[in-house]
């Protein structure tokens, strides 16, 4: 099953490919409302991904459909284990494109990141962890911390030490632009 449905797939191509995944069992029993798996997860090992890493899933695809990476850059600061995750300050057509864009993912959400870091705060399971490797990834994985997504992270020497630098400075808004 496809991760992602085609940026150029729109309303009734969408719309049917939609109703093709969600009509799989298995596909209803992770992601149903509320009492699926991926609102149930104790536990997800994942990474994060920053827009320089010219083959990921988004970058490429989305290039290939015709949303320059350039805007891509613009709307997100990265992604979490394939989520793509908007900046702070997007203005309302922004949010939209972005909106438009993501509603072409299949996969786990953000609200599952959150379900997880949350149950973890509240009992004893690991909740999310992130592996991260270098300073490329500093950007997301603090957008990443700012909104509670992750429980632990496990980085390299150059992460760490652009993170440490990054928490000792005062905040700097986001790079999105404020809201019309």
């Amino acid at each position: 099953m496809t991760a992602f449905i085609p940026i150029d797939f729109k309303n009734t191509r969408a719309k049917t490919i939609w109703e093709m995944i969600r009509g799989y069992k298995k596909y209803q029993r992770i992601f149903q409302k509320g009492d699926g798996y991926a609102s149930k997860l104790d536990c997800i090992l994942t990474s994060v991904g920053s827009h320089e890493q010219p083959n990921k899933l988004w970058t490429k695809e989305l290039d290939s459909r015709g949303v320059d990476p350039k805007e891509l850059q613009e709307l997100s600061c990265g992604d979490i284990g394939g989520v793509l995750l908007p900046r702070a300050r997007l203005t309302n057509q922004q949010k939209k494109r972005f909106d438009d864009i993501i509603a072409h993912w299949t996969g786990i959400a953000e609200q599952h990141y959150t379900l997880c870091a949350n149950r973890a705060t509240k009992s004893d399971v690991p909740g999310v962890l992130v592996v991260a490797i270098g300073e490329n990834k500093t950007d997301i994985l603090a957008e990443c911390l700012r909104r509670g997504l992750v429980n632990e992270v496990f980085v390299d020497e150059e992460l760490a030490r652009t993170l440490v630098k990054r928490v000792e400075q005062p905040m700097v808004p986001d790079k999105g632009v404020e809201n019309d």
